[in-house]
């Protein structure tokens, strides 16, 4: 549908503003106008949020996500991005020092 609209306003362009398909409202209504409502009542009934839900995910076996390394070769992450080399770090947070 938005491919007919889009061949359809490459060739009304090419014409020129005041070339035969921008002159006649009937192609503008059936060639620019109709696959654009169609394409967005299909859209409206079927909402993507409603069909791409978590439970409908398909697992991907194939992504590779790497750990992130600090600068000091020390793995972390959100809760560990203070860590030391020795860890005393997360002894002091442990014994409520921090």
């Amino acid at each position: 549908m938005f491919m007919i609209r889009s061949v359809f306003r490459t060739i009304e362009l090419s014409q020129g503003y005041v070339g035969f398909l921008a002159t006649h409202e009937a192609y503008v209504a059936g060639l620019d106008t109709l696959p654009l409502f169609l394409g967005i009542v299909v859209y409206c009934y079927f909402w993507p949020p409603a069909i791409l839900t978590p439970e409908t995910r398909v697992p991907r076996d194939d992504v590779y996500e790497p750990a992130a390394i600090s600068p000091g070769g020390h793995e972390y992450n959100e809760m560990s991005s203070r860590a030391t080399s020795d860890g005393s770090d997360w002894k002091q947070m442990e014994a409520g020092k921090m």
